[in-house]
This record gives structure tokens, sequence and C-alpha cells, in this order.
């Protein structure tokens, strides 16, 4: 007989009264809808991913009682908040805030939403209003410390925490013993950033028994004593700390500034060898010396570190000494006693001899190296090779290094590199089609990796370098099944996990993928999913205050990040090109249509396109259910996974306004990178497309400010004086006079003068983008010298070494109407270069 089961002695009773309802025939009661009970309903829908019933629900809660219950807003912006609808919840919480003014979650939740939208003046008046409410709580003084911080007054935040002080003592006290510690630390670098540097060392060195964190203290103490000019307590600091770690460079370079200590003098390397003395296993006194060292003296400590690192065969030797390779010299030095140890160790298993301080007796004794000290140097030899694009060379010593060893996973690494890049090699091609069934294109690279991955599945590195490999072979679906494999074993949705986790490059890499593939709609998506998160109250509560400061500054950097930049990038140029592409079909369209009309319904047309043209140019707003404000959001804040309703990207692959939904990514990397050129050439681009030739000017000023040289800023500079020559009767004439002022600065010249003078800089000779540029110049303002830019064009592909490059000329090229001849003579240099490319062996 089953089990009974008895529902708890709460829940018993409200079934009771339902009951007693329910004989009464009172069934009306039984839904009453509560304000409290519809908030938490939605909030519950609201994290299942229903969310059209989330706020179907909500908006019946806030209505009731007129909307004055303080519950609904609170639940309405949490909502908002789940959809990072940030402009919203601080409309809701604002409503809340102005029924219950002394609400603290509202209050702690609307302060959190501001600093998440960098609001400071904001935040810092709700941490005051909160810190009135409830004085006695630690907690809220800190976080006005943080925000008086956060709005750059810190006179403001070291009064706060003096207050701080005064209220609760910092003194030790049970259970709060580290919290203080953090409390003084973040004091100290208050001062210091104020300019009050002997301040700061008092207070550190007053309250030094009450602070934990001695690596941090002494760090700090180190720096502070240094820029005091300092120097003796700045050296036994510097000391202290490098006792510590010997491996620390930082300290060591402190030292050495704080001992005044010259590069190549001859006080630096006894300072060395006597530290060295002391800290016999220290890898940084073995290699921080070689960046001083010259002639037979780095001759003879690079031979010792060559040596020690083969014996002990160490992987990351060649990153170590990749820096030195700047010196030519010593590149040479390097690469003659890697090619000595490999004729000595192959003939009697030793490098060789010493190259200084030997002696007969010394020479009689001979100790042989390991196995796998020839190993080593192989290995170091295929990237040294490498890294100077000998890449034939490259590849025959990776080919040594594993035929000695078939089962050491970086062997097979490096290979996949040198194959990735080095199909231009004629060399290279004979191996390739001796050996290679793939004959040496990515896709053989990417076997090669995986054969790696194969070799020591744990290991999540190789797993990743796999899956870019995947992606860049276009092997999209079995990317996403490697992916995964290190994805929680119990997720249902493991390509999902790692939006939320914030996989940028997964996404980044898969949007390039895509591309390739000809899929902009799901390459756009991916791209929207490079975002960043938010958290502001963890940090504070924990009183790492410190962490939190350097943390906010890292995300408000996050949008110069290279993941992002690159992603940003990119999608601004899949928007321009879609919008290129609709732009031509719709042109064509029009030509056939208005062909057929008569000369006054043309016109009619013509103003009436104008107009639309006209009114689509206006700043677009992210609205609450755009792609562009949702598309990034991995889960809905509560515990359901969100359901994807444009898997493929169609939405926004079919947005009506391809450029309007541009400007999220082109204002971010304004915002996030505006000292790199990339941004203002999008930015010209795009504004121009716009009609907004003011921001268009604005952004190709600032381009030629940066790289005067550049290829793209080339022709967009002519294209933009262009239009605005032509847009007389859309532009007030006095802005236009001054944008032609502005352009005129920029061309100095008559546009065809601009563009030949442009082709006889010195890159052009060498970069066949520079000479590409030319020849656009030359199609858009000066048609006479076209055929003899396309000939200095096909001058300058043997001079390229990246594929990429050349396959956009070619189609460039074949855009701008190059006679069959030309395009001929350009492939067959193209495939001189590089072979084995399917691109120009259909071509």
């Amino acid at each position: 007989m089953a089990k009974k089961v008895e529902l708890p002695a709460k829940e018993a009773a409200l079934m009771r009264q339902i009951a007693k309802l329910h004989d009464n025939k009172q069934h009306k009661k039984v839904f009453k809808d509560g304000t409290e009970a519809l908030a938490m309903k939605a909030l519950f829908l609201s994290g299942l991913d229903r969310r059209e019933e989330a706020h179907e629900v909500i908006a019946k809660a806030v209505n009731i009682d007129g909307g004055n219950h303080e519950t609904g807003w609170h639940a309405y912006g949490l909502i908002y908040r789940a959809e990072k609808n940030y402009g919203e919840v601080i409309k809701c919480y604002a409503r809340a805030l102005a029924i219950d003014k002394e609400n603290l979650a509202i209050f702690r939740d609307f302060a959190s939403m501001q600093v998440q939208l960098r609001d400071m003046e904001a935040y810092l008046e709700a941490c005051l209003q909160i810190v009135l409410l409830r004085p006695s709580v630690k907690l809220f003084w800190l976080s006005v410390a943080v925000a008086f911080h956060l709005s750059k007054n810190i006179d403001g935040a070291i009064q706060t925490l003096k207050i701080y002080e005064e209220l609760f003592s910092l003194t030790a006290e049970r259970g709060m013993d580290y919290e203080n510690s953090e409390i003084i630390m973040y004091i100290a670098m208050l001062q210091e950033e104020n300019g009050d540097l002997h301040g700061a060392l008092n207070t550190l060195e007053s309250k030094e028994k009450l602070i934990f964190d001695k690596k941090s203290l002494r760090e700090t103490k180190a720096r502070l004593h240094l820029t005091l000019g300092e120097m003796k307590q700045a050296e036994i600091a510097y000391k202290a700390l490098f006792k510590m770690n010997p491996d620390n460079y930082a300290a060591l370079e402190g030292l050495q500034k704080s001992k005044n200590l010259l590069e190549n003098s001859p006080a630096l390397f006894e300072l060395f060898e006597d530290l060295i003395d002391q800290h016999r296993r220290s890898n940084a006194l073995k290699r921080i010396p070689l960046n001083y060292a010259t002639g037979d003296r780095f001759k003879h400590m690079v031979d010792h570190f060559l040596r020690f690192n083969f014996q002990k065969g160490v992987p990351s030797l060649f990153v170590s000494l990749r820096a030195l390779y700047e010196n030519d010299s010593k590149r040479v030095v390097i690469e003659e006693l890697c090619l000595s140890y490999v004729q000595n160790l192959t003939v009697n298993s030793v490098f060789g001899e010493p190259n200084s301080g030997s002696t007969d007796d010394e020479d009689e004794i001979r100790v042989v190296e390991p196995p796998s000290a020839i190993l080593w140097v192989y290995y170091f030899l295929a990237q040294h090779y490498d890294y100077l694009k000998i890449r034939e060379k490259a590849l025959e010593y990776v080919e040594l290094a594993i035929n000695h060893t078939p089962t050491l996973v970086e062997l097979f690494m490096t290979k996949a590199r040198i194959l990735k890049v080095g199909s231009h090699c004629p060399l290279l091609v004979k191996y390739i089609f001796a050996n290679i069934q793939h004959a040496g294109d990515v896709k053989q690279a990417m076997e090669v990796m995986n054969h790696a991955r194969c070799l020591d599945l744990q290991d999540r590195c190789i797993n990743t370098k796999c899956v870019k490999y995947m992606l860049r072979a276009g092997s999209i679906e079995e990317a996403e099944k490697t992916v995964i494999l290190f994805c929680r074993v119990d997720s249902t949705e493991k390509l999902q996990d790692l939006v939320d986790m914030q996989c940028s490059w997964f996404a980044y890499e898969s949007a390039m993928a895509h591309i390739a593939n000809g899929d902009y709609g799901r390459a756009l998506k991916k791209f929207h999913q490079v975002d960043k998160f938010d958290f502001h109250t963890y940090s504070v509560r924990k009183a790492t205050l410190r962490t939190y400061i350097d943390l906010v500054r890292v995300e408000d950097r996050l949008w110069a990040h290279q993941f992002y930049f690159n992603s940003a990038v990119e999608a601004v140029r899949l928007y321009l090109s879609l919008y290129d592409s609709r732009s031509e079909v719709q042109e064509k369209k029009k030509e056939e249509d208005t062909s057929k009309m008569s000369e006054s319904d043309r016109k009619k047309a013509l103003r009436k396109a104008r107009k639309a043209e006209l009114k689509g140019g206006s700043e677009p707003t992210e609205a609450k259910g755009s792609p562009a404000g949702s598309a990034a959001s991995g889960t809905s804040g509560g515990g359901g996974k969100k359901k994807d309703d444009d898997p493929d990207g169609s939405k926004l692959l079919n947005e009506q306004d391809l450029l309007g939904a541009s400007l999220k990514f082109l204002k971010r990397l304004l915002e996030g990178s505006p000292n790199r050129v990339e941004p203002h050439i999008l930015g010209c681009g795009v504004y121009m497309r716009r009609k907004n030739f003011l921001l268009a000017v604005k952004s190709l000023k600032r381009g030629f400010q940066i790289d005067p040289a550049n290829p793209e800023l080339h022709v967009l500079a002519i294209e933009l004086s262009i239009a605005v020559k032509s847009a007389s009767g859309e532009l007030n004439e006095k802005i236009r006079s001054v944008l032609l002022d502005v352009l005129k600065s920029i061309v100095k010249d008559d546009l065809a003068v601009f563009n030949r003078k442009f082709a006889e800089l010195p890159e052009c000779q060498q970069s066949l983008s520079h000479a590409i540029s030319v020849v656009q110049g030359c199609a858009l303002v000066d048609p006479d010298h076209f055929e003899t830019a396309v000939e200095g064009a096909i001058a300058a592909v043997p001079s390229s070494r990246n594929i990429k490059d050349v396959i956009s000329a070619h189609k460039t090229l074949v855009k701008l109407n190059a006679t069959s001849s030309q395009l001929g003579q350009f492939v067959k240099s193209a495939v001189k270069l590089f072979p084995l490319s399917n691109y120009f062996l259909t071509a």
C-alpha cells in the first residue's frame, strides 16, 4: 500500500481554507490578485523565460491600487534587468522609490544599476541616501567611499573612511581582521592616487600589524619609497620582495632602479651574480641579464641558459628568448649555438665545448646528455625558423622531432601552425605533395592539430587550439562538438553555456567561420554575443575595495579588449557589406521601375525616396525587444534556459536599418579605442552612407591624424569628397562649405593629383593594399591612369605574405572591371606565392 503523503502544517491549513471557500461557493476569493502575488508570479515567469506572460502579469500588478505599490515596480525593474534593458530598470526603480523613499532593498538595487550605467553622480547620491537611512551599517559607509572614489572625488572618499574609522575603529577584532586589513590598504591606495605619498606610507607603517596581505604591503611600500626617491629603503623593500619570490621580474626591475644601475654596466652584472649566489634556482636571474649582455659575455651566458633548459626539457624556451630576436646579432648567436648542439649531440651526445672558462682537465670529463636533449633542440629550431618565416627548414626540424618522439603534443601543434601559414613556401610545396593528401591547406593543418588533441584528451588548451583550427577550416559542426567536451557534463545546453560564460574567442571565431561560409545571419548572431556582464555588490560586501575598483576600471576598458575589438570591427564590416549588397539590388530594381514611368512620376518617386533616405538617417534607439538590445544575453536571470527565437540570425540579417544596427558596435569602438584607426575608418564609412557628413568628416580627420598613409582612409577621402560636393541640395550651404574646407585641408590637391601623390609613396611599392587603393582612386577620379595603377598592383603582389589581402585585391580588380589579361597576370603572380590556394587555382 502506498504511503500517505501529508502536507506541512502551513500548507495544510491553507488547503483547508481553500476547501472552505469552495464549500461556501466563494470562488472569486480563491483567485485574489494581490500586487505581491502577481509580482512574484511575474518574476517566476521571467525566470522561466516566458517573457510575454511575465510582462502581462507585472503590468497587471503595477496597475492595482493605481500603480501606487512599490513591490510591483521593483519586480518590474528586476524583470527588465534580467533582459538587460537597463534604461527601463532605472525608470521602474525610480517609480518604486517615489512611493517608498525608505526601502533599502530598492535603493541598493537602484544604486547598483547606476554604477552599471556609469552614472556616478546618481550612484553617489543613492549611496548617501542609503547611509542616511541606516548609518549603523558598515557596508553602507564603504559604499559611499567607493562612490566618491568612482566619482573622482578622492578627498570625499578619504573623509568618509575617516568617519568610518571613528564610528567603528580599525582595531584588531576577531572575525574582522581581514576586513580591516583591506580597508587600511584601500586608504593607502586613495592617498597614493591623491598624490599624498608620505601620507600613504605613514598609513601603512603605522598600521602594519593590522595588515595581513604582506605581499601587497611590501609592493606598495617599495613603490612609494622608489617614487619618493628614498632609494635605500626602496632597495631593502625590493630585496625583501625578491626573497619572497626569486622569479619576481618586477621586483628585480625595481631593485635595479633603486640602485640606479644603467644597462650593460659592470655593477649591474655584479648585482645579478651576487643575487644568483643566494637564489641559484631563480630563472629570472638567468634570463634578465641576457637583455643587457653583449658580445662574448652574451654568447657565454646564453650558451649556459640554452643548455640548462634543453637538459630540463622546457617547452616555453623559445617564447622566453623571442624578445632577444629584435637584436640581429643575438639572434645569429642563438642560431649558431643551436645548430652546433644538433651536430654535437648527433655525433657525441654532448652539447660541445664550453665557450669560455674551460681547462684541459675539464675537457677530459664529458657528461653525456639525456636522449631528450636533441628533441628539444629540434623543437626550438622549428619555432626559430618558423618565426623567421623560413618554413621549409621549420618543417624539416619539426619532422625530425616527431620522428624522435611521436607522442609529444607540442610538436604537432607547431607542425599545424607551420602548415597553416606556410603554404606559400616553394620547398614546402614539394614536401606537402609527397607527404600530405590535402596538399597543405588549412584543413590539413586542422587534421594535424586534431591528432595533437587526441594525444591528450584531458588538455583544455590543445582542445581550444583545435577548435580554432576547425572553425578556420570551415568545419563548424565538428568544432561545436569538440568545444563542448569541456563543458559541464550535466548541462543540456552546452553551447549556450559558452555564451553565458562569455567565451568571446569562440563567438568571434564562429562568426568569422560563418562569414567564410556565407551564412551572414549566424555570423551577426555570434558577434552580438560578445558582451559584458555586471556585478557590483559582492566586492563591497566583502570589503575587497581595491579589487572592486580595479574591476570597475577593467570593465571600463572592456570595449578596447582585443576580442571585442576584433568582433566589433568585423561586425561593422559585415553590416556595411550587407548594406551595399542590398543597396545594389534596390538600385537595379529602382532603375527597372523608373524606366517604365513618365518623367513627372519619376521625379516624384525620386523625391519620395530621398525623403525616406533622409528620415532613415536619424540615430536609432535600441528598443526593449530589439535584437541588438537582447541578443547578447544568454539566460534571463533565473533558472530556465533562454529559448532562442532566432537561431539562424535571420532577424538580424533582415534588419531594415542595417547601418543603424551597426552603430551599437561602432559607438563602443569609438568610445573604447579612440586612438586606433579602424574605428574611424568604419565610422567614416557608416556615417557617409547615412548621409551624416559632419560625423563622417570628423571620423576621416581623426583617422588621418592617426595614420595618414592608411589605404582605406585614402579611398574614403576621395569618396567622401565626391559625396559632399554632390550633396548641394541635401546640406545647408554654410555647413557644406565648412566640410569642403576641412576635406581640402586633408586632400590638399585636386582628387586626381591627390591619388597620384599617394601612388608615389614607398608603401605603394611594397604593399598590395596601398597599391589597390590607388586603383580604386583611379576608378573614381582618374580613369586615364587606371591601367597603370593595375600594373602597379600586379607588381606589388610578390611583396604580400597575407593570402587574405591577395584574395581581397583580386576581388576588387574583378569588381572594377580590370581586363582579363591583367587579371590573368595577377593570378599568375598570386599562384607563385600561394600555389596551393583553391581560390587562385579556380580563379
